[in-house]
């Protein structure tokens, strides 16, 4: 197709079936918070089944393929710097999130927070192993599964890596604990215990300063270095977008059949759907939220080690038990 075929097609994609799917997503994600609250609320009940997981797995990963966050070459600029968008949106989820948490919890008796505790050793070396695998792979733990959906093969390698990264830390877990868990292990920390605020009150008022101080984001930090704000991109005053032909030869190279029109639909460079994307945020944050109301917290790395458990338990019950870590496992 030549370029001026291509010209001719810039910015008239129909985007109206992306609105949709963003306001389906939307009403689910609502409706599954509120269904949480009101099974709190309503009929005391603090654990939903497990099948609710399904559909907040599908309201997550859906934003999360139209954001092509399964892409390696996507979280590689991500991480980089060179593309911030994605940054600025996790900032808006985990800023809203934050303040829509702590409001929830001044009258919902029960939230499963989950806060980690700060081991020192852990986390340091952790952190390093996870961003180098990261780099290594260009998946994180969860996009992988993605990426395996849109038959990414190199995926297929990142799967195989996290299942030997699960079993070995299972296997070395009893020696390696005392160093990495146990050494210079301050406990859970938050913001308001640092400040030593401890009423739910407090900790709203903390929340909506550092919610305010994340959602910011979008005022202040550019897309690209030297460019403008990411909300001067939303608005498409910004002379910093990506030829839509370019990302065409760009899209073209892993997916040969893919209509342009369909490139335009769901690109991230093209500031008409970078707004689908910035409102795929607020349900990626509405889900987040639910989950912990619901108590049915799904991790990305605990899947993996919930793959042995099973593989294990499904061999000999006797070999799981056998480890130190086998109730993290089961659980």
């Amino acid at each position: 197709m030549g370029s001026k075929s291509l010209k001719i097609q810039v910015g008239t994609a129909n985007l109206r079936p992306m609105w949709i799917v963003a306001s389906i997503l939307l009403v689910g994600a609502l409706a599954m918070l509120m269904g949480g609250v009101v099974m709190q609320l309503v009929y005391h009940i603090t654990l939903a089944p497990l099948w609710v997981g399904v559909f907040a797995g599908i309201l997550l990963s859906i934003p999360l393929e139209i954001w092509d966050f399964s892409n390696p070459d996507v979280i590689i600029r991500a991480i980089t710097l060179k593309d911030r968008l994605l940054m600025v949106c996790f900032g808006l989820v985990i800023g809203l999130g934050a303040i829509l948490l702590y409001a929830l919890n001044l009258f919902v008796p029960v939230l499963h927070w989950g806060i980690k505790a700060f081991f020192v050793p852990g986390v340091v070396i952790g952190g390093l192993l996870f961003g180098i695998g990261v780099a290594i792979a260009g998946y994180f733990p969860g996009t992988i599964w993605i990426a395996l959906g849109q038959g990414r093969r190199d995926a297929v390698y990142a799967v195989i890596g996290g299942l030997l990264g699960a079993l070995t830390w299972s296997l070395i877990f009893g020696q390696a604990r005392y160093f990495f868990w146990d050494t210079l292990n301050f406990g859970p920390i938050t913001w308001p215990t640092l400040f030593g605020l401890t009423t739910k009150v407090d900790e709203l008022i903390v929340a909506i300063v550092f919610g305010l101080l994340m959602i910011s984001m979008w005022l202040f930090i550019p897309r690209r270095q030297g460019g403008k704000a990411c909300v001067l991109h939303l608005t498409g005053k910004t002379k910093e977008v990506l030829p839509l032909e370019d990302e065409i030869s760009e899209f073209k190279e892993d997916y040969p059949k893919i209509p342009d029109y369909v490139i335009e639909a769901v690109s991230v460079q093209q500031p008409r759907s970078s707004r689908i994307i910035f409102a795929l945020a607020f349900d990626f944050t509405l889900v987040a939220v639910a989950v912990i109301v619901l108590r049915q917290i799904f991790g990305e790395s605990t899947t993996y080690a919930w793959i042995w458990s099973q593989i294990l338990y499904f061999m000999d019950p006797r070999w799981l038990l056998a480890y130190p870590i086998s109730s993290c496992l089961v659980g």
